[in-house]
């Protein structure tokens, strides 16, 4: 069996343009002027998670969330 690197490592070896060219194939209602604003670390973690999204899930099928990503978010209305 062939050790493979993480998808994290592939995908940090991509330039901004690719990160984004990549992520509108896989979620092509996403323009490329709102993925602009993001950062290539953010592009890379929406990529990585894109991708592992497309695998059929089953006990192989894993992706970790960050500590920079909360689970549950609360929204507020200031009166």
């Amino acid at each position: 069996m062939v050790a493979q690197a993480p998808i994290c490592e592939m995908l940090s070896a991509l330039s901004r343009e690719q990160l984004i060219d990549r992520i509108l194939m896989l979620n092509p209602t996403a323009s490329p002027a709102f993925l602009g604003a993001f950062s290539p670390n953010d592009l890379t973690h929406y990529l990585e998670h894109l991708t592992v999204a497309q695998e059929p899930r089953g006990r192989e099928a894993r992706w970790v969330r960050t500590n920079t990503t909360p689970a549950i978010c609360k929204y507020e209305v200031s009166l």
